[in-house]
């Protein structure tokens, strides 16, 4: 579940920032490069993306900031997107 949901955030409209290819079509190998990617664009290592990290490291997670930070903390955790992703690939298959 974890990795579908993971992987479900390359494809989201809006909210994909990684290549069609990214994993080869390997889902576990996508979700990594995905945590990858998070974990880089933490630049303070927290665990936590500011709209300031995310700018500079997932631009297109920084254009649904507002949508994934439902709480107004100014930051996303990696848990944020998960759910986020979960709760767009559930619109989309109504």
């Amino acid at each position: 579940m974890r990795i579908l949901i993971l992987t479900s955030l390359l494809t989201l409209p809006g909210l994909a920032f990684a290549s069609p290819q990214l994993g080869g079509g390997d889902p576990e190998q996508a979700a990594a490069q995905v945590a990858e990617k998070f974990k880089q664009a933490d630049a303070d290592q927290d665990g936590k993306l500011t709209e300031a990290e995310a700018k500079q490291g997932m631009p297109r997670i920084a254009k649904n900031f507002s949508k994934i930070d439902l709480a107004g903390n100014g930051y996303v955790t990696l848990d944020q997107l998960r759910a986020f992703a979960q709760q767009q690939a559930a619109g989309r298959s109504r």
